[in-house]
């Protein structure tokens, strides 16, 4: 909260930057949750085309963090887009980090491709509104 003008009765985190705008978004840690992720630069090495077998969501398992274990979500391929939806919100994952896909878990798990996170989508909990957000210009 410091340096940026505003006052809060909770720590502020920085939640996107808005570079064309000169804008700064900052919310609670709640605004950080992440459910959904869009990829960009998709490599599939798995059977099939990836848009036939994700077009009604696939079960994979994503790995979002190298020291982190892959967990259980679902893929779809709809259009021109790649997307991955987590069954529980996760905090601190960002445009820029990479998305590991597998097909199932443990040392025999099949890598079925990847790509990099392209933008987030927050938790979709009811209660968590826009409005607990503050904009600061940049």
């Amino acid at each position: 909260r410091r340096g940026i003008g505003i006052a809060a009765a909770e720590p502020l985190y920085v939640v996107r930057i808005e570079a064309r705008e000169r804008r700064v978004v900052v919310g609670p840690r709640s605004a950080l949750a992440v459910r959904r992720l869009a990829l960009r630069d998709v490599n599939w090495i798995g059977a099939g085309a990836i848009a036939d077998v994700a077009a009604g969501g696939l079960e994979v398992h994503a790995r979002l963090r190298s020291s982190q274990l892959p967990i259980a979500a679902i893929l779809f391929a709809e259009q021109s887009s790649i997307s991955v939806e987590l069954p529980n919100a996760m905090l601190g994952v960002a445009p820029g980090q990479a998305c590991v896909l597998y097909a199932g878990v443990g040392a025999d798990a099949e890598v079925l491709g990847g790509g990099w996170i392209m933008k987030t989508a927050p938790d979709a909990r009811p209660g968590l509104a826009g409005d607990e957000r503050a904009a600061v210009p940049a």
